[in-house]
């Protein structure tokens, strides 16, 4: 057995990426692993794979990602900046799938955040099925570096649905990391968490309604909403309205959140003209499954919500990341939804 035979039995295969995934002519060494995902065997793979240190506990293996652990990872082993490495997920029969959720970057803790690369931009195959593009929206510094804040946002998960009427049945899902964002200490790709959505997930409830084509507006139950409406939420629209109640007297980190999260909530009220939720629905729509953009999620309870980054807004001398939260509980009504406005200081 030659050397190269040898190697592949280490669970790492040679392969030519032109008969594998988006068209690519590089040849690379591809680490390979089996994992029971649900009651099925799943064949995993990735571009590279980085070696764990010899005395090093931590691993960064592929069946990190489905450990349901989001402190572990996989990192990608490439010597360039992770910009083009990929995952491949193969199924032994068909499934239904709505999207995926993904654990982005080296999720441990904020440092580790910090530390290594993350994804900007992603390309997703489904079988035969025309590539999805997603971007995804990082809490950021305003500095040179562009480097992530200490947000809460920046440690939750995000996901992407399928903007389609029905699931995609498919044994194969491939993942392509396009552009990058390289880390403070290394260059190096990490992912915590990567989970394909079955059809019959009911955790995403608001998106089982949206993606219909007609909606019965009592599906949503109680809707409250800001007097900011989501059409017309821009940063201009949204300084204009922290302008009103904004002082600098005082100034300090604690009272100016306190005022912008005053000024941009204030007005919450109960949405109940038919023509007003039909606009609402139509902006939900667009949010969520045409923008194309990887939405943050977290779920307390039977509280599930959804963050979606607005842009930077500057109030006196400081610079604020403005996000908004739609937030949804399932109740006998049917949905009730909550839309509110949290600022981030960056």
């Amino acid at each position: 057995m030659n050397q190269s035979r040898c190697f592949c039995t280490k669970s790492f295969l040679l392969f030519s990426l032109s008969a594998i995934l988006f068209s690519s002519k590089a040849t690379v060494f591809i680490a390979t692993d089996t994992i029971s995902l649900k009651g099925k065997q799943v064949i995993v793979r990735a571009s590279s794979e980085l070696k764990s240190l010899k005395n090093d506990p931590v691993t960064n293996s592929l069946k990190n990602l489905y450990d349901n652990d989001s402190t572990t990872r996989w990192i990608e082993g490439s010597q360039l900046t992770g910009a083009g490495e990929w995952l491949d997920i193969k199924y032994p029969s068909k499934s239904k799938f709505r999207g995926m959720i993904f654990g982005l970057g080296c999720r441990k803790d904020f440092m580790c955040m910090e530390d290594y690369s993350i994804p900007l931009t992603i390309k997703v195959k489904i079988d035969d099925k025309p590539t999805f593009d997603y971007s995804i929206d990082w809490d950021t510094k305003d500095d040179a570096r562009n480097s992530i804040t200490r947000q809460e946002v920046n440690m939750r998960k995000a996901m992407f649905w399928f903007n389609t009427d029905t699931a995609f049945t498919t044994a194969s899902i491939q993942v392509k990391f396009e552009t990058v964002q390289n880390g403070q200490r290394y260059q190096k790709l990490a992912m915590s968490d990567l989970e394909p959505i079955d059809a019959d997930n009911t955790q995403f409830d608001l998106l089982n309604i949206l993606k219909n084509i007609t909606i019965n507006p009592n599906d949503m139950g109680t809707v409250n909403s800001p007097v900011i409406m989501l059409g017309q939420d821009s940063p201009a629209r949204i300084k204009q309205c922290l302008d009103s109640v904004y002082s600098d007297q005082g100034s300090s980190w604690k009272n100016d959140s306190a005022k912008i999260d005053f000024g941009l909530n204030v007005g919450m009220h109960a949405i109940t003209d038919p023509a007003e939720l039909t606009a609402l629905i139509g902006v939900l729509k667009q949010l969520f499954l045409r923008d194309n953009k990887l939405i943050r999620f977290r779920t307390v309870g039977r509280t599930m919500t959804y963050m979606m980054k607005i842009g930077p807004v500057s109030i006196g001398d400081n610079t604020w990341d403005i996000w908004r939260y739609i937030s949804t509980t399932t109740s006998s009504k049917g949905i009730e939804l909550s839309i509110k406005y949290v600022p981030f200081k960056n």
